[in-house]
């Protein structure tokens, strides 16, 4: 591996951080493609990294990382047997690496997935160039790469900010019904009570007007108990 590293080329965008992508069927271990970037990488090294004598599985999802003098190789494999391979500087962040490799992954699939079944060594290369130079410059810029991992930072932070207000306002409108309803119930009551009032208050009416009445009739049956005897007493002096 220490022979794949050749001088570095004049290529002035090259920052030394990522320097060579290639994708491999895990089958054959057969480079389907490859780039370099301000390095010259010799396969053949890619080939012996990729031997199962050196290698004999790579289990997928997960990511191999071994150091050579001043440079570091990633490998990682996907559910359709296909290798990854990305060599970046020593000191290269983890995080970038990786995300370096889940761009590869996902660009190759799109791009050419299916040709990888049947390809031959470097077939592809051709084609996915245009890709994979897009790729290396933009993990080869760190700068570039920590200010897009800033960016989306903040737009998870505002997602979560937004999930959180939307909580917020649904459970304001749960609040909002059971209030509606509670005023709702309340009305009803109220219509009740008020129709519960006037029947009290007619039955009410009722009974005053019958005690009235009553009351006169007794004052009449005590006035005619007076007056009758009277009347009479007074009629007998007269015949008297």
């Amino acid at each position: 591996l220490r022979q794949t590293s050749g001088a570095m080329s004049a290529d002035p965008t090259a920052k030394g951080n990522v320097s060579f992508i290639a994708v491999a069927r895990a089958s054959d271990r057969v480079v389907l493609a490859s780039c370099s970037h301000g390095a010259n990488i010799d396969l053949a090294g890619v080939k012996t990294l990729l031997d199962p004598a050196q290698m004999e599985q790579v289990e997928v999802g997960r990511v191999y990382t071994s150091v050579v003098g001043t440079a570091a190789w990633h490998l990682s494999a996907d559910e359709t047997q296909l290798v990854f391979v990305a060599v970046t500087a020593k000191d290269y962040k983890a995080r970038h690496s990786h995300g370096l490799l889940d761009d590869l992954k996902r660009a190759f699939g799109a791009k050419c997935g299916d040709k990888a079944r049947t390809a031959r060594e470097s077939a592809l290369s051709a084609e996915c160039k245009g890709l994979f130079k897009k790729l290396l410059v933009k993990y080869d810029d760190v700068t570039q790469i920590d200010a897009v991992g800033r960016t989306l930072e903040k737009v998870e932070g505002v997602k979560m900010i937004m999930q959180e207000n939307i909580e917020i306002a649904l459970k304001n409108c749960v609040s909002l019904e059971a209030i509606d309803k509670q005023a709702e119930d309340l009305q009803a009551q109220a219509g009740v009570f008020k129709t519960r009032a006037k029947t009290l208050r007619s039955k009410m009416w009722w009974k005053l007007c019958k005690m009235r009445l009553l009351v006169v009739a007794v004052v009449i049956c005590v006035l005619l108990v007076i007056i009758v005897p009277i009347v009479v007493l007074s009629q007998n002096d007269k015949k008297k």
